[in-house]
């Protein structure tokens, strides 16, 4: 929505799906279809399905505008849950988009997705059960980097803090109470292996 009321303010007229969905981060227009259409239910927008550009903000244009002071924030999909498989991370299974700050991102480019957080393996380094974290998309880590892998022959995901001292790339939990063998997870499969480093993390109360 932030970004539509922006490209309205300058501009003049609405976005394109593509502009939309370029400017998300979403490779498909059919994921901003259905935000679109879930906006258009809400009553924040009226479309005319068809014109390509035929879209209306329910707003004064007075309120299009970013409001001073505002901090800037960016549109992430949010793919499920981190523990919940391989297939949670494909961009249709999306269930929303979350609101991040751009300064939590820094200078990372590329595309971002979100993951809630199922289990306790990471509470020593305060990461917990339902938190979101901002993860920024890549195959590669360095030692001591959070990473989002894949395990278990691609099929399931996990965060974990990746370590590779000895040459042996590996998945470590950092929870105080796990043994050391349920600390550790080594990349079994080819299949497995880093998709993405987590940028930061957002928690809700």
């Amino acid at each position: 929505m932030d970004f539509i009321k922006k490209v309205v303010a300058e501009q003049g007229y609405p976005p394109s799906v593509r502009e939309i969905a370029d400017a998300i981060g979403f490779a498909s227009p059919s994921t901003v279809q259905y935000h679109l259409r879930a906006l258009e239910k809400a009553g924040q927008i009226v479309r005319d399905p068809t014109k390509p550009r035929a879209l209306s903000i329910t707003q004064s244009p007075d309120s299009l505008a970013p409001e001073k002071g505002d901090e800037p924030v960016l549109l992430v999909p949010l793919l499920g849950d981190v523990a919940a498989g391989v297939g949670v991370l494909a961009e249709e299974h999306f269930e929303n988009t979350f609101a991040v700050p751009s300064d939590l991102i820094g200078s990372q480019s590329g595309k971002l997705f979100a993951l809630k957080v199922r289990g306790d393996s990471m509470v020593d380094i305060g990461i917990f059960e339902d938190d979101v974290v901002v993860v920024g998309s890549q195959r590669t880590a360095k030692h001591g980097d959070i990473v989002v892998a894949l395990i278990n022959g691609g099929q399931d995901g996990t965060v974990k803090v990746y370590e590779d001292r000895d040459g042996v790339p590996k998945l470590r939990a950092r929870n105080s109470t796990y043994s050391e063998e349920r600390s550790t997870i080594y990349f079994s499969d080819e299949r497995d292996g880093v998709i993405g480093k987590v940028l930061g993390l957002m928690r809700t109360y």
